[in-house]
């Protein structure tokens, strides 16, 4: 994959975009978005080599809406956006790794792209993705979001603590979210044979007292779900058929530095997810 980013400001620039450019790619995005779909489980299949199974449809809402997934591997925002299957605006951290062909692909989804860290730029990009992102939302757009954090490196996951920016923008824009939760069925050689994508039911985040809080409620309400979904479609995968897993996407994606990083807490996370949250939040 070529590197197309050489400075923090042209990645900020890159995440800021030309408004008018992806406003006319996104008005192609949403045409092709129906013959798109037609294609998806073939390309799916064709591409990872493994179905994709879709349920809970019945829980999205109509309107606007804040999807909320999880990171498992680099499928999963493909993964996702195939799973829902319509036009909506993902809502990712981009770090310069895209060649060009896939910064097309994010420009027809007018993905509201951000910046990690706290750099200066990368806090007023921040900032402004926020606003973007409150601005789609009041106009009835479907946000799909990947929180940082939800990396998980676990068999029934690890999900680091979140923030509270998409509490916040459903919030501000009056909007559902929608949990989206992830399982790749294995098979004794650690291959993925098939994938399950679920929709739960919507959360609600207004029962909390603020939105650290409430991002933390989800967060442990698509625990849950991951687990049940293990259990439902990887009753014979283990802590150490997934860890096998976990090597097998480092080496087909040795320049992560999550799949590297992550991998000390797999072998931790066994009866007591509690210490290992606990050990993990004070680092």
């Amino acid at each position: 994959m070529s590197r197309v980013i050489d400075t923090f400001e042209n990645l900020y620039r890159r995440a800021q975009g030309d408004t008018l450019r992806r406003h006319t790619l996104a008005q192609i995005g949403r045409m092709a978005i129906p013959i798109m779909r037609q294609q998806i489980g073939p390309k799916i299949k064709k591409q990872y080599g493994f179905e994709l199974d879709v349920t809970g449809q019945e829980n999205i809402p109509q309107g606007r809406t804040v999807f909320v997934a999880p990171h498992q591997t680099y499928e999963d925002i493909e993964v996702c956006m195939a799973a829902y299957g319509e036009f909506c605006n993902p809502f990712v951290a981009i770090d310069g790794g895209a060649d060009e062909a896939q910064w097309r692909q994010l420009e027809l989804l007018d993905v509201t792209g951000t910046l990690r860290g706290t750099h200066p730029l990368a806090k007023k990009r921040q900032a402004e993705a926020k606003r973007e992102e409150i601005a789609k939302l009041k106009a009835e757009y479907k946000q799909m979001v990947w929180p940082e954090g939800t990396y998980c490196p676990d068999f029934n996951g690890l999900l680091g603590f979140w923030k509270g920016g998409s509490v916040e923008a459903a919030d501000e824009s009056d909007s559902p979210i929608v949990p989206i939760m992830l399982t790749y069925a294995l098979n004794s050689e650690a291959t993925i044979t098939e994938c399950h994508v679920h929709f739960g039911e919507s959360f609600d985040y207004r029962q909390y007292s603020d939105s650290i809080q409430a991002a933390n409620g989800l967060r442990l309400r698509m625990l849950e779900m991951k687990i049940e979904m293990n259990a439902a479609h990887n009753p014979k995968v283990d802590q150490a058929l997934y860890s096998k897993f976990r090597a097998a996407q480092v080496v087909r994606f040795p320049t992560d530095h999550e799949y590297r990083d992550g991998a000390r807490y797999s072998l931790d996370y066994k009866t007591d997810p509690t210490a290992v949250e606990t050990r993990f939040r004070d680092q």
